[in-house]
């Protein structure tokens, strides 16, 4: 699978776009594909030898929402995407310690989920 740089790794600023983080990009629609670039996602620069050591080790985690996918290679990033902060009804601890002990964590129609070595957990 290809990844795409930006996703990986923030710039200064740390924002890109959800075309960078969304799965199956290229089967979207031209105005979905449009749409997507023009929306901001914030991922804390700071974060990205924790991005990159992840991706070697096979971690990532998923987004489902609004019948869309996006990984993530940090669950901070996520707590940070704004459908997660919007929809969650918990403190972070308690989103880290789902994802991360191989549970769904679900609120409203979001869900987020690890992966591993490639494969859905």
């Amino acid at each position: 699978m290809k990844y795409k740089c930006k996703a990986l790794l923030a710039n200064e600023t740390g924002w890109i776009t959800e075309a960078d983080i969304i799965i199956g990009f290229e089967s979207l629609s031209q105005s979905e594909q449009t749409h997507r670039k023009n929306r901001k996602v914030y991922i804390d620069p700071a974060l990205n030898t924790l991005r990159l050591a992840n991706l070697r080790y096979g971690i990532s985690y998923i987004v489902s929402l609004e019948g869309h996918k996006y990984r993530f290679y940090h669950l901070d990033d996520i707590w940070q995407f704004k459908p997660i902060q919007t929809a969650a009804t918990c403190d972070h601890l308690y989103f880290v310690g789902t994802i991360v002990s191989g549970l769904v964590w679900e609120s409203d129609d979001v869900k987020v989920w690890m992966t591993t070595n490639k494969k859905e957990v």
